[in-house]
């Protein structure tokens, strides 16, 4: 509708992925949800968009085969960390109890970058100052 739009914080937003999987790519709505998507077609390794995350709909696509997105035993406090026995791999484990074992190519590694927009010194200013 339009009806916040001066209120709206502008943002720019950069995203890369470094990823070897041949399945998982970056979808993305730029005319709106009701038109054709776009597609970064994968593999996405050392790939990247500048977005308006915030006015556009996107999705980032599964990586990997199902049975390693859901490991069995994956919790909310599952820890996803180094394997201190061989710098290539990753582990995620419950407590002391390892569920699940990656190595560094299996996986997407991904930088999301954010920076406030402003058209001018003036808009600036009233963000920081809430004279809006």
């Amino acid at each position: 509708s339009g009806l916040f739009s001066d209120y709206l914080i502008k943002m720019a937003q950069v995203i890369t992925w470094f990823s070897l999987d041949e399945g998982s790519g970056f979808t993305y709505w730029p005319d709106g949800p009701l038109a054709a998507p776009k597609r970064v077609l994968p593999p996405i390794n050392n790939r990247g968009v500048v977005v308006q995350n915030e006015m556009m709909v996107h999705r980032g696509e599964a990586n990997g085969p199902l049975e390693q997105q859901m490991p069995a035993g994956l919790a909310f406090d599952t820890v996803f960390t180094g394997d201190p026995g061989d710098r290539d791999q990753w582990v995620l484990k419950n407590g002391d109890d390892v569920i699940a074992r990656h190595r560094t190519d299996e996986l997407r590694f991904l930088v999301h970058w954010s920076a406030e927009v402003f058209t001018d010194f003036d808009e600036l200013k009233k963000n920081m100052d809430g004279s809006d």
